[in-house]
């Protein structure tokens, strides 16, 4: 991935900055860590940039700027990891993951690349969501606060689930995309998508869950968890995590009525 800095010790090389490869999460997605492989944004005043995109995604995108190539083409960025094994001397396994996409989501101050770098906020934000419902139905059936595993199961359902969706939509965008109506379009495929795993955990919860039990939450309040109090929790966070999804739900309500 691209390489990080990393200041040098003496006074020479504090004003010179060193950067050091990135290693690429061989665990997440690519997708999900798509702002780090894009070019970074400019430094302010004289400083020296945080980090550096490969310098093939720095060329396409000058090439994109000065008219070289078509708006309309698409590039396929690929990142490799390895897994080193007993005292790093040995390489268990290498991993590799790639995504299709057009050329203007290279480019600095695309309105496209935005939308793209955003939408994958707004996935990251809902699996969040999930995961919390996921610790508050363990909570309420019961269950130890330290117990993370539905959590993490939960959110590992959702992100396989959004994968294969954000790779095709990625894909599909291009110059005539209009960004506002897009990212709209993915916060309803995310809402769907994680609103239909909360419903199944709410359902598989079981009695327990929703008899509840008293507790405290992280400010400190004393609150009384059940499967529905982490249902009405689960949707305001949905809304709040996915707000252009909320907006068009509440403008047809009101339409409705």
């Amino acid at each position: 991935m691209d390489p990080v800095r990393r200041n040098g010790s003496s006074p020479e090389q504090k004003r010179t900055p060193i950067y050091l490869p990135r290693p690429h999460d061989h665990t997440r997605a690519l997708w999900r860590g798509l702002q780090t492989l894009l070019p970074p944004p400019p430094p302010r005043g004289g400083d020296a940039a945080e980090r550096l995109s490969p310098m093939v995604i720095q060329w396409l995108a000058r090439l994109t700027v000065t008219g070289v190539i078509s708006h309309h083409m698409q590039v396929r960025p690929r990142a490799v990891s390895v897994a080193y094994g007993s005292k790093q001397s040995v390489i268990d396994e290498v991993f590799s993951d790639a995504l299709a996409m057009n050329v203007l989501l290279l480019v600095e101050h695309s309105a496209l690349r935005a939308t793209v770098i955003d939408a994958s906020a707004d996935a990251e934000a809902a699996v969040q969501v999930l995961r919390r419902l996921a610790t508050n139905l363990v909570r309420a059936a019961g269950g130890r606060d330290t117990d993370s595993g539905e959590a993490e199961r939960a959110a590992e359902r959702a992100y396989a689930v959004l994968d294969r969706a954000f790779r095709d939509w990625l894909a599909t965008l291009g110059p005539d995309s209009d960004p506002v109506a897009e990212r709209a379009w993915w916060q309803r495929q995310v809402w769907r998508a994680v609103d239909r795993l909360g419903r199944e955990l709410v359902t598989a919860a079981g009695p327990a869950a929703w008899v509840g039990r008293p507790g405290v939450d992280r400010a400190g309040k004393s609150v009384h968890y059940s499967s529905s109090q982490a249902e009405a929790w689960f949707r305001t966070g949905l809304a709040r995590a996915l707000p252009m999804v909320a907006e068009r739900t509440q403008q047809r309500q009101e339409e409705t009525v």
